[in-house]
């Protein structure tokens, strides 16, 4: 029954760094495209 249904602990541990990892990816691209578009436009 422990094996099917993991701890809060080791579900948090993957959630965390998933969405950790996600959102750094996407607010990295992201960010950085609108910023230098932006920039590069208004410069």
């Amino acid at each position: 029954m422990n094996h099917k249904t993991p701890p809060p602990s080791v579900y948090q541990a993957p959630l965390v760094q998933d969405a950790g990892n996600v959102t750094a990816v996407t607010l990295g691209p992201n960010t950085f495209d609108s910023s230098d578009e932006s920039e590069y436009k208004d410069s």
